[in-house]
């Protein structure tokens, strides 16, 4: 078994007096991409809404690399944790390269100015994702993929070694949404993501692209839940990096 970055147990949400997540655990272990697949409405995005803190579970414990999640300070989840949502809108028409500079603000104190190893750290986050020679556009003229590529270089600045990604690609084009998942592929760090199930992507495909990695055999656990309630469990090795879990209205299935 592998060191564990995040362990969600026995999370539960409601909104009001309907469940969107009942009785969910995820053990993600580092090095491995924790892929999170389902329809609209089916709870994985409140799962991940729970871990980075936009919502707060009914019930349940998060740990991240051991700690209690929910107790943790703000800026110290930011050092260990950064996060791609669905929505990225910028109010203000920033530059790119000022867009990805914010990704450092949880290595600084209040009002502290970027420093020289600040600026190259930026510079290498728009290198890794092809647009150093994007840095000096405005934000709100680039495209769906574009902007999202610039986010995700802002996740890169934030030298987090855990990734989450909330749906980032829900509402791009076929080709952007390969494209979002191959950069993600070659940062090297832990990856928990949530994708919609809607047929425009074969998981299969998906899971071909993410599984670029030479590690050692990684444990798939299949766990079968309804409502809640766990059915059945089968461990078995897996070459992947990937697991991959089923989200379904009612339950899941990893």
């Amino acid at each position: 078994m592998g060191e564990k970055v995040l362990e969600i147990k026995n999370l539960s949400f409601s909104y009001g007096d309907k469940f969107a997540a009942e009785d969910v655990s995820i053990d993600v272990e580092k090095g491995e991409f924790v892929g999170l697949i389902g329809p609209n409405g089916s709870g994985k995005s409140t799962v991940l809404k729970n871990v980075y803190r936009a919502l707060r579970p009914d019930s349940g414990e998060i740990l991240l690399k051991g700690t209690d999640l929910l107790s943790m300070p703000f800026k110290e989840s930011a050092l260990q944790m950064a996060v791609v949502g669905q929505e990225n809108d910028v109010p203000f028409n920033f530059k790119v390269e000022e867009i990805v500079a914010m990704g450092r603000t949880p290595h600084k104190k209040m009002f502290e100015i970027d420093t020289k190893e600040d600026k190259a750290i930026v510079r290498h986050a728009l290198e890794h994702l092809g647009m150093e020679d994007m840095a000096k556009r405005n934000y709100l003229n680039l495209s769906g993929g574009e902007k999202q590529r610039v986010i995700i270089a802002r996740a890169v600045a934030q030298e987090s070694d855990f990734l989450v990604l909330d749906e980032p690609t829900n509402h791009l084009d076929i080709s952007y949404q390969l494209q979002i998942f191959d950069f993600v592929s070659r940062l090297g760090v832990t990856v928990l993501a949530a994708r919609g199930a809607d047929g425009r992507i074969d998981p299969g495909d998906l899971q071909h692209r993410l599984h670029r990695r030479k590690t050692p055999r990684h444990r798939q656990d299949i766990h079968h839940l309804y409502s809640g309630k766990r059915e059945a469990r089968n461990d078995r090795p897996c070459e992947s990096a990937m697991i991959s879990i089923q989200f379904n209205n009612g339950g899941i299935t990893r």
